[in-house]
């Protein structure tokens, strides 16, 4: 037998254990770590060697932890996050610097909850607080409670008042202070024969198309609809209520919204709903040797604005506070995303003729009336690069067309889902290389994509606060979310122009209203090339755009090739091409992907597979290719 301290801090083998429970198989667990099952098997059965006793029960029906399994995990759980405390101690006395304080929310709960009880925290304490706050969903959040990364989680659940029976196993050791109920909310289009109405049935609407939210509250619409009597038609599924509200208002469809989400839009009606559904909001403060005390004092003021009468209220009558402004707070899955439509250019997409939802193309404008790119409108029945590109990286602006392409592409071709990872560190390993060796102080970004973490700006503007950096992209929602998300560093800008990067000559006058294209420009084409067939000349394209371009700018490539793990990579190109309309992903070669580079000179180490330009390489056949070139 290994000592019980041993086990405990065990990191790799409890890790396995953890998955193995998540996942009730060995199977499901080799795939989330990359390992084979019997890797994983054996790795238990190290464990159970070294604590003398069968962690894991299993059975032709997969395998659960058992009580000693979960006492162990438990345990192991407690004395990380105590280590994780102590160390963060440390370097708060270390540096002499103000008590920290980690706080996870999940992304509505931010302006009207969070943000009030924060100010009113930082004004009255004696001390400063250095604050993190970072969006995640419950389970995440409970989870970053656990491990030690947060200090307080801000959660939500439904049904009933009292906590979910399993939040204690997935939080460890802690106190629940319930916070506010917060009912659902049908929201419906101010024209709709239904708002003039304070209430309405779901049974009222089962027609209609609807906009969805994801997670535990896409389940509870599922849920209620069913007891309704009827499945929803789901028109487009987003995590951001403000988007949602917004598609409502200009007749997309009809959706369910927490009352403390209402963005007060006259544009929108909200009405009581039966059968009522009620989401509970409340606090996880983990149990710790040594007390937060920053903690304790932020959970007396989310009462505090929990229960005043001009807090919660206030929202539920759809005045919404200012923004929290949580400039560079992520969370898993994007979900910076919350804050959508907070710019002045805002998402409309009204629908011209028929009934609440029922077409498919919608023109896209801004609040001001004006459309969003010249003729451009957006297609939800078929798949599109940037929404399917969304989806593979977890991201949820997308719709039922994008998933099921998606889909269908894992199904033929899995390495796609670490392809897609490996090309967004590619972007950042590129972008830090560009700003920090090279010292580009400008960007072209072509074909953008939905923004998510790290984006071209924000890498940049690590490194070089004045950098400026042009988006180009020709998909309607990109856009929206681009003007309301990748804002600059105040030293630096970013602009957007909505176009086809095969009209180069658009893409250059966009670009130059932001970029002195008189001095180096880093032209950035990620995973974009192979959309434009061969007989649209994509090298020419490359080429008109550097030749417009001085000598010392770059231009950074990355595709997806035919001439690695062939079989896969043809047969999921063949799915996604049938799902994807007139965009096309062409597949080529390593000379027909070298041809890019044409009179530059090649950034060390050339061509090679995208993993290994400047990064660790992969063990799974990646089927693309990265290069960089500077043009003498």
């Amino acid at each position: 037998m290994v000592p019980l301290g041993e086990l405990l801090i065990d990191v790799h083998r409890l890790a396995v254990l953890r998955e193995v429970a998540r996942a009730g198989s060995f199977a499901g667990a080799a795939a989330a770590l990359h390992h084979t099952p019997s890797a994983v098997s054996q790795q238990i059965a190290a464990l159970e060697r070294g604590a003398g006793i069968v962690l894991v029960d299993r059975s032709t029906r997969g395998v659960i932890l058992t009580d000693a399994g979960r006492a162990l995990l438990a345990t192991a759980d407690a004395i990380h996050a105590e280590l994780q405390l102590a160390a963060q101690r440390l370097r708060a006395l270390a540096a002499d610097g103000p008590q920290a304080l980690t706080v996870v929310t999940f992304p509505s709960a931010g302006e009207p909850l969070l943000a009030p009880a924060l100010t009113a925290m930082t004004a009255a304490a004696a001390a400063p607080a250095e604050i993190t706050v970072i969006e995640a969903e419950p389970d995440e959040a409970l989870g970053a409670v656990r491990d030690g990364r947060a200090d307080l989680a801000l959660v939500y659940h439904f049904h009933t008042a009292a906590p979910p029976r399993g939040w204690p196993a997935a939080a460890g050791t802690g106190t629940y202070a319930p916070l506010a109920a917060d009912p659902l909310r049908l929201l419906v289009p101010a024209g709709h024969p239904l708002a003039g109405r304070p209430s309405a049935s779901l049974a009222e609407v089962a027609g209609e198309r609807w906009i969805q939210g994801w997670g535990d509250a896409g389940d509870a619409t599922d849920m209620l609809a069913a007891l309704s009597g009827f499945r929803l038609q789901v028109a487009c599924r987003s995590s951001d209520y403000r988007f949602m509200s917004a598609l409502v208002g200009v007749g997309v469809g009809v959706a369910l919204v927490p009352s403390l989400a209402l963005t007060g839009s006259p544009q929108v009606r909200a009405l009581q709903i039966t059968p009522q559904l009620t989401r509970y909001i409340g606090a996880w403060l983990p149990r710790r040797h040594q007390p937060n005390p920053a903690a304790e004092q932020l959970l007396a003021a989310l009462r505090a604005r929990a229960t005043e009468p001009s807090g919660l209220a206030v929202v539920s009558r759809g005045r919404m506070p200012g923004p929290l402004g949580l400039d560079g707070c992520r969370g898993p899955g994007g979900m910076r995303r919350a804050a959508a439509l907070r710019s002045t250019g805002a998402l409309a997409v009204p629908v011209p003729r028929g009934r609440c939802g029922r077409g498919k193309r919608w023109r896209l404008m801004t609040e001001a009336g004006d459309p969003v790119g010249e003729g451009v409108t957006l297609d939800t029945s078929v798949a599109h690069p940037a929404r399917v590109y969304d989806y593979w990286l977890g991201g949820k602006d997308n719709f039922a067309a994008d998933r099921e392409a998606a889909e269908q592409v894992i199904a033929a071709n899995p390495t796609v889902l670490p392809g897609v990872r490996a090309n967004r560190a590619f972007l950042g390993r590129a972008v830090r290389y560009l700003a920090a060796e090279a010292g580009i102080r400008q960007f072209l970004d072509l074909g953008t994509g939905l923004p998510t973490a790290q984006n071209t700006h924000q890498v940049a503007q690590e490194i070089a606060p004045d950098s400026r950096i042009v988006y180009v992209d020709n998909d309607p929602i990109v856009l929206a979310y681009a003007r309301a998300l990748l804002t600059s560093a105040p030293a630096g800008a970013t602009a957007y122009v909505p176009c086809d990067i095969r009209d180069t000559e658009k893409v250059l006058a966009g670009a130059a209203e932001t970029l002195d294209l008189s001095r180096p420009v880093a032209v950035m084409a990620l995973m974009v090339l192979q959309y434009i067939p061969d007989g649209d000349d994509p090298w020419g394209i490359v080429g008109h755009v550097l030749e417009s371009l001085p000598p010392g700018s770059y231009l950074t490539v990355s595709d997806t090739v035919r001439d690695i793990d062939t079989g896969r990579v043809t047969e999921g190109t063949a799915r996604l091409n049938q799902r994807m309309g007139p965009t096309q992903l062409t597949l080529r070669t390593r000379p027909d992907f070298e041809r890019f580079f044409d009179g530059l000179e090649m950034v060390e180490p050339g061509v090679v597979p995208l993993p290994d330009w400047h990064g660790p390489g992969s063990g799974y056949p990646i089927p693309c290719y990265a290069g960089m070139g500077r043009k003498p």
